[in-house]
């Protein structure tokens, strides 16, 4: 499950090409998963807590700058696809109205021929 969710991740990174602040938000997360372990293990100094503690505030900050940074990036690509996808709606319903006029005008040619073909069906009874 967890080599999934690795992977998962650098798929993710790659399609945005993020892969370099994925790779550090990883490292950072090893970082901090070893910090804490360290924090608690019985017999360290005050001093070294002190220590631990104040590079795992600095690693947390660290990790949500990279967070925020690609979230931002991801928005943005977000915008630019959605700014695309307009586009190509408005063509796409542009044409669709092209085309749907060829049928209307097919629409209207074989109700004025049936209309002739009527009115030369009561002429020729009538003769």
């Amino acid at each position: 499950m967890v080599k999934e969710k690795k992977q998962a991740a650098k798929v993710r990174a790659v399609v945005s090409g993020k892969l370099v602040a994925t790779d550090e938000l990883a490292e950072l997360r090893r970082a901090l998963e070893e910090i804490e372990k360290l924090r608690f293990v019985a017999g360290i100094s005050s001093e070294e807590a002190v220590r631990l503690e104040s590079a795992s505030v600095d690693l947390r900050e660290r990790e949500r700058e990279i967070i925020a940074s690609l979230g931002e990036e991801v928005a943005g690509q977000i915008k630019s696809s959605s700014i695309s996808l307009e586009k190509l709606s408005k063509r796409i319903k542009t044409r669709n109205q092209k085309l749907s006029r060829f049928p209307k005008s097919m629409d209207k040619i074989s109700e004025v021929i049936l209309e002739i073909i009527d009115i030369a069906g009561r002429v020729g009874r009538e003769l």
